[in-house]
């Protein structure tokens, strides 16, 4: 009939738009001039909610800090890290069209080995939007890159020493040392004189040292626990306040959160756009907020 476009040159016509669309979007998107200090750290504290003191790696594509980190009932020796990245690259933002993510990696600080758990990207900035898993995770256990963020997390949590990327310096914690004893004066007596005919008298016995108990064995430090009712999860992103009270509905309908818990709908601005994010609060720990946030929501995070 005439008149009636093939079929194939309506879906060209529909990706080319999609395109166009795509093409536009990543143009509004700002992005940092480089990788120097000088460059990054403006461009952070205007466009994400990073926390400088957090970041430990930068690459030519991404900027990585530490969300958390907690133990795990692995072992003493093995912790699990959370990590959240934001790109710095518009080429690879134009190839994947995702802006941030977050990845968790476990480190076993004993046998200096890691693995990569899934990692979660999100479409804009700061985490906003539904979350779709875009690596799965990996069970096997990885020498990390010398330099890379999963040896910058080791150094971090198993060695307590921080390389902050901005600056270039490295910072030890200090770990303390009990005081060392004082040894005990040793008085000698004094030389016999020649002329004296008497003998000298028999020294006193020495008075009994005083028992000094030993310095008490230096412990592992501990992680420092999170405040019970503290900890919260994030399920959507939207940008609509009624949309994120539709998510948090839906979760609670799939499962009743633990008591104490509350949902609430915060609002944030990013990049000049507002958006909702749907969360639960009052977790008393991370590990339980975990268990509900693994039963709640594929995108689920816990903050």
């Amino acid at each position: 009939m005439r008149g009636l476009r093939p079929a194939w040159w309506v879906g060209m016509a529909l990706a080319a738009a999609c395109a166009s669309v795509a093409f536009a979007q990543s143009e509004s998107v700002e992005f940092p001039a480089g990788t120097a200090p000088a460059e990054l750290t403006p461009w952070l504290k205007r466009n994400t909610d990073l926390e400088l003191a957090t970041i430990i790696a930068i690459t030519p594509t991404a900027v990585t800090g530490v969300l958390s980190s907690i133990s795990t009932p692995a072992g003493p020796t093995i912790r699990q890290v959370n990590l959240r990245s934001e790109s710095i690259s518009r080429a690879d933002f134009e190839r994947s069209q995702v802006l941030s993510w977050t990845s968790v990696i476990e480190v076993d600080c004993q046998a200096r080995k890691a693995r990569l758990g899934r990692t979660m990207s999100y479409r804009l900035r700061n985490l906003v939007g539904d979350g779709r898993e875009t690596v799965a995770a990996n069970p096997a256990w990885i020498t990390p890159i010398p330099g890379g963020p999963a040896d910058r997390v080791m150094l971090k949590v198993c060695d307590g020493k921080t390389i902050n990327p901005l600056t270039g310096a490295g910072v030890r914690v200090a770990v303390a040392k009990p005081p060392a004893q004082a040894p005990t004066a040793q008085i000698a007596p004094p030389p016999l004189s020649k002329a004296a005919v008497a003998p000298a008298p028999k020294p006193a016995a020495p008075a009994p040292k005083p028992t000094v108990p030993p310095p008490p064995k230096p412990t592992a430090p501990k992680s420092k626990p999170v405040a019970p009712g503290k900890v919260l999860i994030q399920v959507a992103a939207t940008g609509s306040e009624a949309d994120a009270k539709r998510a948090l509905a839906e979760v609670q309908k799939r499962r009743a959160p633990p008591a104490g818990v509350s949902s609430r709908v915060e609002r944030t601005v990013v990049e000049g756009r507002t958006f909702y994010r749907a969360q639960f609060v009052g977790f008393a720990s991370e590990a339980d907020a975990r268990a509900y946030c693994k039963a709640a929501s594929p995108g689920c995070l816990v903050c």
